[in-house]
């Protein structure tokens, strides 16, 4: 757990967007100790799969836009089969490109297996979850998660 603690620690000074916060005052909880951040939330595989590429294009756009230490995450979730990032507003000067980093990660995690991380166009899940046809052929408890390899 104080390894889990010390690289969430780096994650959030990094990307201070990750830090738990309260929706509506914006603060952070009182007991806080690091043993999560908001990328916990991020599914497994598409965590393991494009995350850390996915926080580091948006830090970028956020440094441009002097907006790092004010932008907010409000929920991180899967729905409809694709990843969906809710936040706090964005200015003007960078929303053409986080809406192109938004559309960019929602589109990749809808072709990207839920189970092993597969790419694929091809998968027969419909809505509900991007499975690739191996993993839906197995039974759920034999589907394997992508390792961190």
């Amino acid at each position: 757990m104080e390894n889990t603690k010390k690289e969430n620690k780096e994650l959030v000074k990094r990307y201070p967007f990750l830090l738990p916060r309260n929706v509506w005052t914006d603060k952070i909880p009182e007991d806080y100790d690091y043993s999560y951040t908001l990328f916990d939330e991020v599914p497994d595989m598409w965590r393991k799969k494009f995350g850390k590429q996915m926080l580091e294009e948006l830090r970028e756009i956020l440094v441009e836009g002097n907006y790092l230490k004010k932008y907010r995450i409000l929920q991180i979730k899967e729905k409809f089969a694709t990843l969906r990032i809710y936040s706090g507003a964005i200015p003007v000067s960078i929303s053409d490109k986080y809406d192109a980093w938004e559309n960019k990660y929602s589109d990749l995690s809808e072709s990207t297996c839920f189970f092993c991380g597969a790419d694929s166009e091809d998968f027969t899940s419909g809505w509900i979850l991007p499975a690739c046809k191996e993993c839906l052929a197995k039974p759920y408890n034999e589907r394997k998660v992508m390792s961190d390899d």
